[in-house]
């Protein structure tokens, strides 16, 4: 007697064997940018968590410390309060494409908005209680 092997029978086991082995994921987070950040992946024989972890610390430090305005020794900040320090790689590239992005949608896209941003109170600082001459005062620092 032949054994016949039948398409429903090859897809029951195919869906039986499949569902039985369940991924396992790990995570970690920490804070960066003023926030705090998760990242989720699924563990595999590739993938050390630990130098996972430290590779996106690492990555998230190096753009912390170019771009945030929660650090005040950040590249950033330093370049607002008119310190004489040379951009690196992340500011050049944002700073860049946001240039781009302005002239496309004719100076909607304003980086530096910074001080109105902060006076009402979306920044590190705090709500401040602004005028509407402080702000008049503010609009003169801003337009790309």
């Amino acid at each position: 007697m032949k054994a016949r092997i039948s398409l429903p029978g090859v897809l029951f086991l195919l869906i039986a064997t499949a569902c039985s082995h369940k991924p396992e994921f790990s995570s970690f987070g920490g804070l960066a940018q003023g926030t705090t950040y998760s990242i989720v992946f699924q563990k595999s024989e590739n993938t050390d968590p630990f130098t996972l972890r430290n590779e996106v610390e690492s990555l998230l430090a190096g753009f912390d410390m170019s771009l945030s305005l929660y650090k005040d020794s950040s590249l950033l900040c330093r370049i607002n309060r008119n310190e004489n320090v040379k951009p690196d790689k992340y500011f050049t590239e944002v700073f860049t494409r946001s240039a781009e992005i302005s002239d496309l949608t004719g100076g909607a896209f304003d980086v530096t908005v910074g001080p109105l941003v902060r006076a009402w109170g979306f920044g590190p600082d705090g709500k401040k209680d602004v005028s509407p001459s402080g702000i008049d005062s503010l609009l003169q620092l801003v337009g790309m």
